[in-house]
């Protein structure tokens, strides 16, 4: 590989970056930003975490939101990213999601027939809105 490359070892498996993006993604004081700043002359760096979650961490950074690949759960994206003291503003993302119900039911209301979600309902959602709600 070229020094341009950095393989991050995930439990055996590789991720190939581009040291540019990898850069680009590590703003301020946090794990990978300080490992990229202390290891400059390595082009392989041994993580002991799983490669589904160390992607979903770096897509999300990439993207600017939450990215969870798949069977990564949010709670363990949660315990790496503290661990890993990522930016403030993934941690308040993941705080804000978790609690957001999954599946939770859309109901109809009974006066404007428009479709809703508990969570989200408010006073203000229409004018017409009351207490009364078939599912």
């Amino acid at each position: 590989m070229t020094k341009d490359i950095i393989t991050i070892m995930c439990r055996g498996e590789p991720i190939y970056l581009l040291k540019s993006e990898l850069e680009e993604l590590t703003d301020g004081e946090w794990f990978l930003s300080l490992l990229l700043k202390y290891t400059k002359n390595k082009t392989e760096i041994e993580i002991g975490e799983y490669k589904s979650l160390v992607l979903s961490v770096i897509e999300s950074l990439r993207y600017k939101k939450i990215i969870l690949l798949k069977h990564v759960s949010l709670d363990l994206f949660e315990a790496l990213c503290d661990k890993w003291c990522c930016p403030e503003w993934l941690l308040e993302s993941i705080q804000k999601q978790k609690k957001i119900p999954l599946n939770e039911p859309i109901f109809k209301c009974v006066n404007c027939f428009i479709g809703f979600k508990m969570s989200e309902n408010t006073n203000e959602s229409c004018k017409i809105h009351q207490k009364e709600y078939n599912s």
